[in-house]
């Protein structure tokens, strides 16, 4: 599953529905990312007048106006919404975590020998480590582990 994202994308609600609801009709569409399967988004459904009314939804399929969605991400509850309530992409915590942890996941080593450049790209540990050892006069271990 790839998470896909998008710049200034909303929709609002065509109907209303209730806090058990995995299918929704959405009007409005603007940069919509196109899913592929396996592929999804995230969207916060909300209420201008109500900072508390806040759902986190995962869409996971997208057909004209209908999406396919799982309800109550991110710790938020599965609450009944009104016709034209507004959706947006948002970046959430939730995202920001994964790709943190993705980073820091990643371990890159560069090996520089008589020019040539190589790079090895392995998952490690968490802990960041840099090191650069002289292995000879003309090539150079660079490696950059996560955090």
């Amino acid at each position: 599953m790839s998470q896909q994202f998008a710049n200034n994308a909303s929709a609002v609600l065509a109907a209303s529905i209730s806090a058990a609801d995995t299918t929704i009709t959405v009007s409005e569409q603007k940069n919509i990312p196109t899913l592929e399967a396996g592929d999804y988004f995230l969207a916060t459904l909300f209420l201008n007048s109500d900072t508390d009314h806040i759902e986190i939804i995962k869409v996971t399929a997208v057909s004209g106006s209908a999406w396919t969605i799982e309800r109550a991400q991110e710790g938020t509850a599965p609450l009944v919404h009104n016709i034209n309530s507004p959706i947006e992409l948002r970046l959430t915590k939730g995202t920001l975590e994964n790709i943190v942890n993705l980073i820091n996941s990643i371990d890159l080593s560069v090996l520089i020998d008589d020019g040539e450049i190589s790079l090895q790209k392995t998952l490690s540990s968490s802990k960041i480590q840099k090191e650069i050892q002289e292995k000879t006069s003309t090539a150079y271990l660079m490696s950059f582990g996560g955090q």
